[in-house]
C-alpha cells in the first residue's frame, strides 16, 4: 500500500486491518467490491469526491466512523488518498 514502512497488516476472521499502533484501515473483500472503513471521525476527512459515508452510531465490522467501497470505477488514487489521510492522522496520536 505505500504507506509506511511501520504499517502492519492483521487478518482477522470477517476483514484485514491496516494499522500503525491501532487500526487506521479495515477492509472487507465482497464480490464485486471491497468495503474499507478509516477508524477517523467523519468531519476529519477531507473527501472533495464525496466517496465517503458517515456510519458514526450505525454497526458494523470495521473501525471508524467513515465507509466508503471500491468496485474499480473510482480512481484507486482517490481511495488511496482517503486511506493515507487515516494514517497520517493515526501517525501523529
Amino acid at each position: 500500500m505505500n504507506l509506511g514502512a511501520g504499517v502492519k497488516r492483521v487478518l482477522n476472521n470477517d476483514y484485514v486491518s491496516y494499522r500503525l499502533d491501532a487500526s487506521f484501515a479495515d477492509l472487507q473483500f465482497q464480490k464485486n467490491r471491497m468495503q474499507i472503513w478509516l477508524n477517523m471521525r467523519f468531519g476529519e476527512l477531507g473527501d472533495p469526491k464525496r466517496l465517503c459515508k458517515d456510519v458514526s452510531g450505525r454497526g458494523h465490522l470495521g473501525n471508524g466512523d467513515v465507509q466508503l467501497f471500491y468496485d474499480g470505477k473510482t480512481p484507486l488514487d482517490d481511495v488511496m488518498a482517503l486511506v493515507g489521510q487515516a494514517c497520517r492522522l493515526q501517525e501523529r496520536e
